[in-house]
């Protein structure tokens, strides 16, 4: 090894992933034949599934498989793992992905992160700033270079979660952005860029906005929220339409969906939030028919 200190990752979402696996009761056992039919016949998955499926709940069930699991074998081709969270900014950066996959190779496979860490131009690239301003070149210059001549032996995996939520304002991400739009609605192209440059390039915020506007009928493209959380506070008043009254009424309901890290059912929902009386049940069912 050319350095002596251990190259340092940004970020470690080893907590994370344990705590979701940890609160994972359900193993989707059926879904492994198909990923490794997949995985034969291509480099790679792109899992989708609406929002509280539980694909965050997958991927820790493979990072944390053990010998009893069935994405035993399957976990141990994993070189990294990456989780985009919308509440971490860091983490949906491309180049965090870059140096988190970059000190994963050092960790777990010294001969291979010894040629990335002796390759100056790699070096150049991982330990200053150019990877946050060019993360394509990065990518390419810190690893695939380096290591052209060492995947050949080996099959790895590399798992990113919620890589909708990926803030990629590179061109060939917003138009991606752009003809997912062009095919799910009839914007107009001035709209179509207004609201592409608005959530930079996020898949998940256009199309949360786009559901948006189609269940208020207003298509409001010059005050597009320039974040997520405005996007959810949008829709927390539309729902509750801005009574104080429903909103303490609901307070443990709130309480508990900030809490859990797994998907819930309605009726367990009002289960666990311990709401008092019919009629708050009925209206809480009716707020959530509505979203």
């Amino acid at each position: 090894m050319r350095f002596s200190e251990h190259w340092k990752s940004d970020l470690d979402f080893d907590f994370y992933v344990q705590t979701l696996n940890n609160e994972s009761f359900i193993e989707r056992r059926w879904l492994k034949d198909i990923v490794d039919k997949q995985l034969k016949d291509a480099n790679g998955i792109l899992l989708t599934a609406n929002m509280g499926y539980g694909k965050s709940s997958i991927i820790s069930n493979i990072v944390c498989a053990d010998r009893s699991s069935v994405w035993y074998e399957l976990s141990k081709q994993i070189l990294a793992y990456h989780f985009c969270r919308y509440d971490m900014d860091m983490s949906v950066s491309a180049g965090t992905f870059i140096r988190n996959l970059a000190s994963a190779i050092v960790k777990l496979y010294p001969e291979m992160g010894n040629a990335i860490l002796a390759d100056d131009v790699a070096s150049d690239f991982l330990y200053g700033t150019r990877f946050y301003k060019d993360p394509i070149s990065c990518f390419e210059m810190s690893i695939l270079n380096p290591l052209k001549y060492h995947w050949t032996t080996q099959k790895f995996i590399i798992l990113i979660d919620a890589l909708d939520e990926c803030d990629t304002p590179d061109s060939f991400n917003l138009n991606d952005v752009k003809q997912y739009v062009r095919k799910t609605s009839q914007l107009t192209e001035p709209q179509i860029s207004t609201l592409t440059k608005a959530a930079n390039g996020n898949f998940l915020h256009v199309k949360l906005y786009l559901q948006y506007c189609k269940k208020t009928d207003t298509f409001d493209f010059r005050n597009v929220p320039n974040s997520l959380a405005q996007l959810y506070q949008l829709n927390f008043k539309r729902i509750l339409k801005d009574s104080e009254n429903l909103f303490f009424d609901f307070l443990p309901v709130f309480v508990v969906l900030c809490t859990i890290q797994n998907p819930i059912d309605k009726d367990q929902l009002i289960e666990v939030s311990q709401l008092d009386g019919n009629s708050k049940r009925r209206k809480l069912e009716s707020l959530l028919e509505m979203n």
